[in-house]
Parts: C-alpha cells; structure tokens; sequence
C-alpha cells in the first residue's frame, strides 16, 4: 500500500513538473521596442516600452550592464512600459529586461558623462553626415534608410528635414505661404541611431534635398526621388494661430500612496499643420510626446490640494488642395497601413454586417479606392448626423470597403476667434497620402462665424481649409501605466483618446476641469 501511494505520489509530481515547464515555454520573451532617453545620466529617469515585461515586477527586473537598479528606483512596471531611474554603472552598457528565465533583446544605454568633449570651435567633425539614402527613388509612405555619422540620439529632439525641389515641383498656385519642407521627428522614425535613421516619407514630402538637423547643427544635404504620384498635393495660404489650454485638478479625499496622470493632447505636425511651437508650460512632463500626447504625474495628492496644467502654442496650419489622376489610383498595398487603418476598434465599428452591406450598396463593383471613398462621401452628404457621428461613420464604411481611413479630431475658428470642437475625415491613397474629407462642412452645416468656400460639397471632398486645428490625427489609444489604475475617457470632442485621466492608490475622490480650446492670436 504505501509503495502504491508513493508511485501515485510520483506520478502527481512528475505531471506538476511537465505542466510548469509547459506554462514556462509558452511564456513569452520580454521585447524592447524603444528607450526615451538613450543618452542620460545617473539618476534620470527613462521610460522603456515593449512588450511582455509582466504586468507585476515580482521578481522581474531591468540590467544596466551588469547592475541592476535598486527596487525604489521602478516608478512604472506595466506590461508595455517602464520607467526606472538609471543607476550608476559606468559610461555605456547594454539594457536587459529580466522576466522569469527569460530575457529580452538588448538596447545600448549610454551616460552623457561618456559621451566625447569636443573642443570649442571644432564643429566640423560633429556636424551630421549623410553617406547615403536607400532607395533613392520612393514614394509618399515609402520606407527609407539614411545612413551616415553623428546623427545623435533619437530623445533629443532631432529631426530629418524634406525640403521641396521649387525647379522639379512647382507649384502651378501662388508659392505665397506654401511651405518649402516638411519635418520628421527623430521620435517619429521607425529608428534613430548616430549612424543610421530609418522613417516613412511623410504625408506632404514632395521630392528634393533631405538634410538631418541635430542640436550640434546641420549638415550636408542629399537628394531623395518622390514618384509614382497619382496627382498632386498643393499645400498653400498659411496661418499662424497662437492657442492655450489648461487642466484644473481639486483633490477632495485622499490617503497615501497615491497617483495622477494627465494626458494632455497637443497639436501633431501633419501635412497641413506644421511647427508647433511651445510658448509656454507651467509644468515639465513626466514623459513626452507619449503616443501623440504630453504625460503629466503627480504623486502623493493631500486633501484639498490642487493643481494646475497650462499649456499654449504657436502652430502653422495651411489649406491643402488635391487633384488625383483617378487612372493611376492602385488599391493600398503596404501592409502596415491595413493593419493600422482597416480594422475595427471601440470606435470605429468596420466590421459589423450594417456597415458592410451599406459599403458594398454604395460602392457596387467599384474597385478605384478613390472612386469608392468620392462614392461614400456623397451618399453621406444626403444622410442626417452630427459631425461626430458622420465622421465615425464615413471611416467606419470606408474601412468597410477596403480603403485606410481616419477620423480627425480638432477645432474650427470662427471669425470672433472662438474655437469650436469638430470631427472629420482622411483616407490613403497609395503614392499620394491622406486626402481630406470633411462631411457635415460638405453639407454646409457650419457653425455660426465660420467661412464656407464656395459650393462647399465639391470642395469639401479633396480639400480642406485653414480654419481649423488638428489635435489628433486617427484614433490616439493609449495604454494603463499599470493594470487595475481607474482610468477616464473623458468628454472632450477635439481629441479623439481613451484616456485622459489615470489614478492609482489612495486618491479616493477629485475633480478635474478642462478647459476650451483658447485662440490667443491669429496672424
């Protein structure tokens, strides 16, 4: 009896040891997207994003070399991001994430107290490089690789600059307030390195010089091909408005420990709205540019404490005019546009068996994405519904019918200066870019103070105007900084973002005010 027990004793546990070694081969590596900042210093605090970190640090943890940060130094562990303090472990060292017996791949961290001094004067040798561009020859949304020296670190606000060849790409308006380049963020690239970037073409890039800028200057320039254009993209008449926004936070009940985050929105650079400058803020982000918006965190609130978030703008925004030569049209190809902007989410329902038949009623055999997206558009502009509404609904039967589509969230300006939230359309057309849609404008419902053009259904489809500013460009979804924080979605229709508020902890009861969307100048 007891040599059978033992036998069935043996057995459990040799079936408990497969099935945990079957749960830990099925877990998944721990991946390391990004690191914000590179280049710091003991002490800074960087935010790493990626996937499968765990959402718990347990017994997890991050490797600066072979030292590894204490357990106060983790401000954030989440299963897409962390943010931890750098220890002090020399001048360079390769970042790991420990998860399990797993480990991640690794991401080169260096201290700005290793980087090289250069002698003043001597700028020559530090100044950005381009050896070479791949390909040479691309088109709007094309992927190329610009490789060279000096290029600096992706978090310290460098850019790549298209500027527009004026010989080889005039423009048959006026060039009075038509801008010569277009700028990518080193934030924005799909990889930022000293010696080699790599970015989509963006929307607005008509084919010229490329130059790099970093914070030690601008280097040499070098030529990029733009072709396969199935039309023209005139970008033109520009404005200049000065805007200020804030947030207002009451706290009611509070106990120790507790968190805020705020996720402020600011206005993206698109092709039709460039520039954005920031004039002020009363506050410094806990992290920047987080998935189109500015991060803002404040720990351990007291009882009736309150805060305040002001931020204001200086920004360009232009007219942008499309004329499409509907016989080069192709369908979208680039799979990374049919992932991002052909699927359903908690917004935009494409998938839904109304919205299908209402696509394929409208459209019938039409096969030209362009032709079919002109096809939607004036069925719509027959249908009831608000801006929201139509906005939702035209990216919803678009993506229905096979054509990457976004809605665009903002405000228009009306005459009194006075911003007015307001929702409308982009959708891709391969080679070209984004094409404006605006419906409810389309219809000639425009709120009181706000300048139609002239038979605003025909201009409505293709173009739009310079009264308005962008605050998000498609859907802004953004992730928990940890798991069972209360979030809040918010009410605010000049952004479109699932959250805007997050609390952990002890923060028990709050208000929060936003306010409108406030134009300070107009030039």
């Amino acid at each position: 009896m007891l040599k059978s027990n033992c036998f069935y004793y043996s057995k459990f546990v040799f079936i408990l040891s497969m099935a945990f070694c079957a749960l830990s081969c099925f877990q998944r590596e721990p991946k390391i997207i990004d690191i914000n900042p590179l280049i710091g210093r003991t002490g800074d605090t960087i935010a790493i994003t990626g996937e499968n970190f765990g959402t718990e640090k347990n017994e997890s943890y991050v490797s600066f070399g072979s030292v590894i940060p204490t357990l106060s130094s983790y401000n954030i562990w989440s299963d897409n991001l962390i943010v931890v303090r750098v220890p002090d472990f020399g001048e360079s060292g390769l970042i790991y994430i420990y998860k399990n017996d797993k480990k991640s791949n690794p991401v080169l961290f260096s201290t700005e107290e290793g980087m090289p001094v250069f002698p003043d004067g001597d700028t020559a040798d530090i100044l950005p490089f381009i050896d070479s561009i791949e390909p040479k020859q691309t088109t709007i949304g094309g992927i190329i690789k610009i490789t060279g020296s000096h290029f600096g670190a992706r978090s310290e606000n460098n850019e790549v600059v298209f500027f527009r060849d004026v010989e080889k790409n005039p423009s048959s308006l006026s060039d009075s307030g038509n801008p010569e380049y277009i700028k990518v963020k080193s934030a924005d690239c799909l990889l930022w390195n000293e010696h080699e970037i790599s970015l989509r073409v963006p929307d607005g890039a008509a084919g010229g010089n490329i130059e790099v800028h970093t914070k030690k200057g601008t280097g040499n320039k070098s030529l990029l091909i733009i072709s396969g254009k199935p039309g023209e993209k005139r970008i033109k008449d520009k404005k200049t408005y000065a805007i200020s926004y804030s947030v207002n936070i009451r706290v009611e009940k509070a106990s120790l420990p507790n968190t805020l985050f705020l996720a402020v929105p600011e206005p993206p650079s698109t092709a039709s709205q460039r520039n954005a400058e920031v004039l002020m803020r009363n506050a410094i982000p806990f992290i920047s540019d987080y998935r189109g918006v500015q991060l803002y965190k404040f720990s351990d609130l007291k009882d009736n404490a309150a805060h305040e978030v002001l931020q204001s703008f200086l920004i360009d925004v232009y007219a942008l005019e499309t004329k499409v030569d509907t016989r080069q049209v192709k369908n979208v190809q680039d799979s990374v546009f049919r992932e991002k902007y052909l699927v359903s989410n908690t917004l935009v329902n494409a998938r839904s068996s109304e919205i299908q038949s209402q696509a394929s009623l409208i459209t019938g055999r039409e096969t030209n994405p362009y032709l079919k997206a002109r096809a939607i558009y004036q069925a719509m502009l027959k249908e009831d519904g608000n801006d929201f509404r139509s906005a939702i609904r035209f990216c919803e039967l678009c993506r229905a019918a096979d054509i990457p589509a976004i809605p665009v969230a903002g405000v228009l300006v009306l005459k009194n200066k006075v911003a007015r939230a307001h929702l409308w359309n982009m959708f891709w057309i391969d080679g070209l870019g984004w094409i404006p849609v605006d419906i409810n404008l389309g219809k000639a419902l425009a709120p009181q103070g706000f300048n139609l053009p002239e038979n605003p259904s025909d201009y409505y489809f293709g173009n739009i105007d310079n009264n308005r500013i962008i605050f998000s460009y498609g859907e802004t979804i953004l992730l928990p900084m940890a798991l069972g924080n209360r979030t809040s979605s918010g009410n605010r229709e000049y952004a479109l973002q699932n959250i805007w508020e997050e609390v952990s902890g002890g923060l028990e009861a709050y208000s929060s005010s936003w306010s409108e969307i406030e134009i300070t100048g107009v030039y």
